[in-house]
C-alpha cells in the first residue's frame, strides 16, 4: 500500500539529556577559569614588568640629581677660578700700566741719548777712533760750621777766633774733560784708553782765583782686552776698593774721603782674568802693582821727591777678587781685597802697610740698590784711611834717627742704598766711618800733644734727577762729626745744588 501523496510528514526533536546540559555547563566554567587564570597571569606579568621599569626610573632620577649636584659644584669652581683669574687681570694691568710708564720715561732718556750721538768727532793723529766727553758742572754750597775745604768738605773743625760760623760760595771747578780712544788691536786684544782731568789742582795765584781752578789730572787708564784677559795700566782708583758713594757735590774728591772711603788716584799696572760660572754668574780677578804712595804731602812743588813707600824700592801688592752677575738689568757683585805695602822711614825704621777690604753693589729689588765697603787695615794714610795719617812717632822731627815710628791701625767702611724713584729720579742716603785706634794715637806723648784726629763720620743724602742723559740736577745734605783725641767732637753741616750739562 503505498501513502497518499498529500499526507504531511512531522520531524519531531529528540529528547534534551540532561547530562549534555551539565557538560555545556562544566566546560563554560572552566573556560572561563581559564579567563580568569590568563588574567591573573597577565596581571602578574605586568606588575612584574612594572617593578624594573620604577627601580630604573628612580636610579635615572638619582643620576639626574648626582649629575646636577656636579655640575654645581663645577660651576662654583669655575665661578671662583673666573674671579681669581679677574684679579689676576686687573693686577696685570696695573703692573702693564706702571711698565708703560716707564717705558715712555725711558724713552725720555733715550731721546737725549741719540741727541748725544749727534756731536762733532774728534780728529786724531792716528786712524783710531777717539772721543771727546765732560762735564760742565756748577755747585752752589753753603756750610754751617768750620769745614778744611769751603766748596767740597770732608772735616769738621773747631771754629776759629770771631769766626760767623759758616759761609756760603759757588764753584765750577769740579767739571771734568775727557778723552777715550780705541780701535787699535795687538795680538788679538783690543786697545783703549781714557784720560780724565778736572780743575781741582789748586788756584793760581792771582785776585779771586779762587772763581778758576788749575787743570789736574784724575784718571788715565788703558787696557789690551783680550776674550778672558786684560792688561791693565795707568792712574786709576786703587782695585781693592773700586766703589764710591753717589755725589755730584764730591767729584773733586770722592764723598766720604776720610770717612771710610778708601780711594787715592795712583800710578799701577797689572792683569785681569774672567771666569764664566754657570750661565749668569762670573767671577773677576785683578793682580797688581802700584806706587806705593804713604800719604804724603810733596816735598816741593817743582821736584818730584819720594814717598815713604817709594824710599822701601817695593811696589805695593793688591789684589781683588769678586763674583757677580746681572739682575734687574743692574750690577749685583760681591768683592775681596788685599793690599800691601813697605814704608821705609830711614836708619832701619820701617812700617808694613797692609789691609783687607770687602765691597758690594747689590740690586735688591727693580727699585733699590745697597753697595758699599769695608776695611781693616794699618798705615793706609796714602789710601786715605786713618783719616789721612799712616804712622805715629814719638818726636815731631821723623828724620831723627832717635824718632821712634810706628804704624796706625785703622777700620773703617762706609754703605749706601739707592732708591730708583724713576727711570731719571734717584734717591741717596750713606754712612760712612774711619776709625783709627786710640791706643796707637795713645801710644807716644808727641802724638797725643799734636792732638790727632781720633774718629770721622759723615752722613749725607742726596736727590739726582736725569731728565735728559746730557742734564743732571742734583740736591745734597751731608752731615760731617770730626772726633779729635783730645778735645772732642766738631760738627759741621754742608749744603749743595749742583747743575751739570755732559757732552
Amino acid at each position: 500500500m503505498g501513502a497518499a501523496p498529500d499526507a504531511k510528514v512531522t520531524q519531531i526533536p529528540p529528547p534534551r539529556d540532561s547530562f549534555s546540559d551539565c557538560s555545556m555547563s562544566v566546560g563554560a566554567m572552566r573556560g572561563f577559569a581559564h579567563l580568569l587564570i590568563c588574567a591573573a597571569i597577565a596581571c602578574g606579568w605586568a606588575a612584574a614588568q612594572a617593578a624594573p621599569g620604577a627601580r630604573l626610573e628612580q636610579g635615572i632620577e638619582q643620576g639626574i640629581e648626582q649629575r646636577i649636584d656636579q655640575l654645581s659644584v663645577q660651576l662654583e669652581q669655575d665661578q671662583a677660578r673666573l674671579r681669581a683669574e679677574q684679579t689676576e687681570i686687573d693686577a696685570l694691568k696695573a703692573q702693564l700700566a706702571v711698565q708703560v710708564q716707564a717705558v715712555q720715561d725711558r724713552e725720555t732718556v733715550d731721546a737725549g741719548k741719540i741727541d748725544t750721538q749727534h756731536q762733532t768727532k774728534v780728529a786724531s793723529g792716528s786712524r783710531f777712533r777717539v772721543t771727546l766727553s765732560g762735564l760742565l758742572l756748577m755747585n752752589l754750597y753753603g756750610n754751617a760750621g768750620t769745614v778744611e775745604n769751603s766748596d767740597v768738605p770732608n772735616l769738621a773743625l773747631a771754629p776759629a777766633a770771631g769766626s760767623t760760623g759758616g759761609d756760603v760760595g759757588a764753584t765750577v771747578r769740579q767739571s771734568e774733560l775727557g778723552l777715550r780712544v780705541s780701535g787699535a788691536t795687538l795680538a788679538g786684544a783690543r786697545a783703549s784708553g781714557e784720560i780724565l782731568a778736572d780743575f781741582y789742582g789748586g788756584f793760581p795765584g792771582y785776585l779771586d782765583a779762587t772763581a778758576s781752578g788749575l787743570l789736574r789730572l784724575k784718571i788715565a787708564r788703558g787696557r789690551l782686552d783680550w776674550s778672558h784677559t786684560s792688561l791693565l795700566f795707568g792712574v786709576d782708583e786703587p782695585w781693592i776698593s773700586p766703589l764710591s758713594p753717589t755725589s755730584y757735590a764730591s767729584l773733586g774728591t770722592p764723598a766720604l774721603a776720610y770717612s771710610g772711603n778708601l780711594w787715592t788716584w795712583t800710578p799701577q799696572i797689572g792683569v785681569e782674568q774672567r771666569w764664566s760660572l754657570g750661565t749668569q754668574w762670573r767671577d773677576t780677578l785683578r793682580l797688581g802693582l802700584m806706587d806705593p804712595l804713604s800719604g804724603e804731602f810733596p816735598a816741593r812743588t817743582t821736584v818730584r821727591k819720594p814717598e815713604a813707600g817709594e824710599v822701601s824700592r817695593q811696589p805695593a801688592l793688591e789684589v781683588r777678587e769678586a763674583v757677580g752677575r746681572e739682575l734687574f738689568g743692574r750690577d749685583f757683585t760681591l768683592g775681596a781685597g788685599a793690599y800691601s805695602s813697605r814704608q821705609a822711614y830711614g836708619f832701619g825704621r820701617s812700617v808694613q802697610a797692609w789691609a783687607a777690604t770687602g765691597d758690594w753693589n747689590l740690586a735688591l729689588t727693580p727699585w733699590l740698590d745697597f753697595s758699599g765697603e769695608a776695611y781693616r787695615g794699618r798705615a793706609l794714610g796714602g789710601l786715605w784711611g786713618g783719616v789721612g795719617d799712616s804712622v805715629v812717632a814719638s818726636a815731631a822731627a821723623r828724620t831723627d834717627p832717635g824718632t821712634l815710628i810706628a804704624g796706625l791701625n785703622t777700620a773703617g767702611g762706609w754703605g749706601q742704598l739707592k732708591f730708583h724713584l724713576s727711570p731719571t729720579l734717584e734717591f741717596n742716603a750713606v754712612y760712612g766711618l774711619d776709625n783709627p785706634f786710640t791706643q796707637d794715637l795713645r801710644r807716644f806723648a808727641a802724638t797725643q800733644s799734636t792732638n790727632p784726629f781720633d774718629r770721622n763720620q759723615t752722613a749725607l743724602v742726596n736727590l739726582i734727577a736725569r731728565p735728559r742723559s746730557d742734564l743732571v740736577f742734583a740736591l745734597e745734605y751731608r752731615r760731617l762729626r770730626t772726633v779729635r783725641l783730645n778735645s772732642g767732637a766738631n760738627t759741621a753741616g754742608h749744603v749743595d745744588a749742583a747743575v751739570g750739562v755732559s757732552f
